[in-house]
């Protein structure tokens, strides 16, 4: 209680800061008349008075709740809706009064721009503040971990790692093998042990990660969360529980998990479909010129040669189709289906560059592909190689933003990790999560986990937040080859 208690005092200063600062500049430093004359101890009363329903508002938008203050966009995002609503919440207050609250009708303006400035910084201060607090142990509270499980590993390393996150692991429960290594809190072999002394560690809460075979063991093990008023979280081992979508529902009266692999199902589906269609329609005709110039270049180039390049390419449950693109590479080491070569690893054996195949095989592609020239490589930095796949997208074989399309032999990787066939089980997109996150400089298994965490968390906002950083980053020429 005592960060979100700040939370608002700091949200109250930053507010009578921004409509006093706003009071100052209209009527200190500007001569123009006034609409009336207001003292500024009588201003300042009177927004003591209305700020409180501005505190209203934001605590209505989340504002004050842990899900929203501690991820940084979110925030920022409901910090300006919420100076929208305030500031009209102002002026209806005003508007119902017998003489006007504001010494001039600009001030209102002034004092939205800067309470959404000032609530955006002082916000931002604040949370650094307890950040560095929390590197030195200060607010830090006590976690104890439960389960002989690899979660448990995982999650006391990554607690341990993020000082930011205002937990350190103080005791875990768990066989011997399962202790992270280099831990130095307390290891307990019993759980009722662990519980006796959940006291005398000043435990907070409690993460467990397995539960126990007997029945009478977890009866117990939750009546002493309840009675010594400790927090209880558990991560299932099983990785589709949490990395769905999930819901606590009651079944014939019992409390059931239902997960929910994706929202793209349904009116989800039917949404983006609308979308992808109309986007690649207006796409198609805005880039006509485009194509037609490049398509001519090419011809220029390598007469002989064909203009586009097409690959087979997994999409939905399995299915294949050919992708689309403006060919790239010198015809002589082009690879594919009726292609001079199988695959890259054989063309580049071909060309005696070997070395390069520990990169290809980490990453699935090369940086600096010697096979593509300096026109091929401008293609590629700017994507417009990729223009033709809206024509993909128009038959509906791709999504404008989706995961990545893969060849069948990524795909049988993809199988063999937790989540990849929910990944698979979508359209994949000419633009993506993690082509905007690092692109071709993530790892496999970090693309896998961006993939993942898009397909199962997705909405028309976040393809549209997509689509607005897929042109900063292909304008900024960053993780391209």
């Amino acid at each position: 209680m005592i960060y979100p208690s700040l939370l608002i005092l700091t949200d109250f200063l930053a507010l009578l800061t921004s409509f006093t600062v706003a009071y100052i500049v209209r009527v200190v430093f500007s001569e123009s008349p006034l609409a009336r004359d207001i003292p500024p101890l009588e201003f300042i009363k009177i927004f003591l008075l209305i700020l409180p329903m501005w505190l209203i508002v934001n605590a209505g938008l989340g504002l004050y709740s842990k899900s929203i203050y501690e991820k940084r966009l979110p925030e920022a995002a409901r910090l300006l809706v919420g100076s929208f609503i305030g500031i009209l919440t102002v002026i209806g207050y005003d508007f119902v009064q017998d003489d006007t609250i504001f010494p001039a009708r600009i001030i209102p303006v002034y004092g939205f721009f800067l309470a959404f400035i000032l609530l955006f910084l002082a916000r931002n201060i604040l949370w650094m503040f307890r950040t560095y607090m929390f590197r030195y142990g200060y607010g830090v509270r006590n976690v104890m971990i439960i389960g002989s499980s690899e979660v448990t590993i995982n999650i006391a390393k990554q607690i341990e790692a993020a000082y930011g996150s205002g937990y350190k692991v103080a005791a875990i429960v768990c066989a011997k093998q399962f202790l992270p290594e280099g831990f130095k809190g307390q290891h307990f072999s019993n759980v009722h042990s662990a519980i006796e002394a959940a006291g005398k560690l000043k435990v907070h809460t409690i993460i467990q990660t397995e539960m126990y075979d007997n029945e009478d063991t977890n009866r117990k093990l939750f009546a002493s969360v309840r009675n010594r008023h400790m927090q209880y979280k558990f991560i299932p081992a099983q990785a589709e529980f949490y990395t769905g979508k999930n819901t606590v529902e009651l079944l014939l009266g019992y409390p059931v998990i239902s997960v929910h692999q994706t929202p793209l199902i349904g009116w989800g589906r039917v949404t983006k479909r609308l979308a992808d269609v109309s986007i690649s329609l207006i796409g198609i005709v805005l880039a006509a010129p485009i194509l037609l110039v490049i398509a001519l270049l090419r011809k220029l180039n390598e007469p002989k040669a064909p203009i586009f390049y097409r690959q087979r390419r997994v999409t939905r449950f399995g299915t294949e189709f050919g992708i689309y693109k403006f060919r790239t590479m010198n015809y002589k080491y082009c690879t594919g289906p009726n292609q001079p070569f199988k695959d890259d690893e054989a063309a580049f054996e071909a060309m005696g560059r070997q070395d390069l195949l520990p990169e290809l095989k980490e990453f699935g592609s090369v940086k600096d592909d010697p096979r593509v020239s300096k026109f091929s490589h401008f293609l590629r930095r700017s994507s417009i190689d990729e223009l033709p796949q809206l024509l993909n997208v128009l038959k509906g074989e791709l999504s404008i933003v989706g995961p990545r399309p893969m060849t069948a032999e990524q795909a049988k990787e993809y199988r063999k990790q937790a989540g990849g066939d929910v990944v698979l089980s979508v359209k994949g997109g000419i633009t993506g999560l993690w082509q905007v996150s690092g692109r071709n400089n993530l790892t496999f298994d970090e693309r896998i986990n961006l993939e993942l965490y898009y397909v199962q968390n997705w909405t028309p906002w976040l393809d549209l937040k997509i689509i607005i950083k897929t042109f900063r980053v292909v304008l900024g020429g960053r993780g391209t080859t």
